[in-house]
């Protein structure tokens, strides 16, 4: 789980797997920063979710959402209940001040965008679903400039296919005009709705080995379900 602790040498794998599980899964930065996301997403935005019951309550699995403000990574967090889950973050932010502090606490995968490829931060997301955690990405990478779902690079595809864990799909309506990329301030009049899907097993994502384009194509298909899902009356 990439945690730096310097284990006694008595200790089994077993054992330091689970020390780290522990450690992991009640993380009190992540709880209370958490729980303050609840709270904004509920009392300011009059938040609403719904499938929230497709959600793993434990073990591995892949979120997949639609990145289209600020406040997409917030609204996921706030409606997943396990402490155990992982977002990928640009490396930029880790290194600022207050902000940098408090990602550095809170179950972040630091990225570096600008690389393309990130091959430590892969390699870190499959020790975290090896392990049974989960782990929330943006397939379209940044967010959308005009609120709408844009195709995404195969990175998801890559990840999902190697780990052949379920993937759940989520759609988050609202956020663009809360505050989308375009907007200096948060706009609290209007409501945010987070819709989630059935999880997605690999034999309905994964082509195989054998597929010229297997990544892509995941990745194509895991989209596809996002956008299926439809805003709530």
């Amino acid at each position: 789980m990439g945690l730096d602790i310097i284990w006694p040498i008595f200790l089994s794998t077993n054992a330091r797997w689970l020390i780290e599980f522990i450690i992991v899964a009640w993380n009190p930065y992540y709880l209370v920063v958490q729980s303050f996301f609840r709270l904004c997403f509920l009392e300011i935005f009059d938040g609403s979710a719904y499938g929230i019951e497709n959600i793993p309550k434990a073990g591995a699995f892949l979120a997949a959402a639609n990145h289209v403000s600020f406040l997409d990574p917030p609204f996921v967090s706030a409606i997943i209940k396990r402490s155990d889950i992982f977002y990928f973050t640009r490396k930029t932010l880790i290194a600022s001040g207050l902000l940098g502090f408090i990602l550095k606490r809170i179950n972040t995968i630091p990225a570096d965008r600008d690389r393309g490829s990130d091959i430590t931060a892969i390699k870190k997301v499959f020790n975290l679903l090896k392990n049974g955690h989960g782990v929330v990405i943006f397939p379209e990478g940044s967010r959308s400039n005009d609120g709408e779902i844009h195709k995404a690079k195969p990175g998801i595809g890559l990840i999902a296919c190697r780990s052949s864990v379920p993937v759940v799909p989520i759609r988050l309506f609202g956020t663009y005009e809360i505050w989308g990329r375009q907007s200096k301030w948060p706009d609290i009049t209007t409501k945010a709705k987070v819709v989630v899907g059935a999880p997605i097993s690999s034999n309905v994502y994964d082509p195989g080995p054998g597929h010229e384009d297997r990544y892509q194509y995941a990745t194509d298909r895991i989209m596809e379900s996002i956008k299926a899902l439809k805003k709530p009356e």
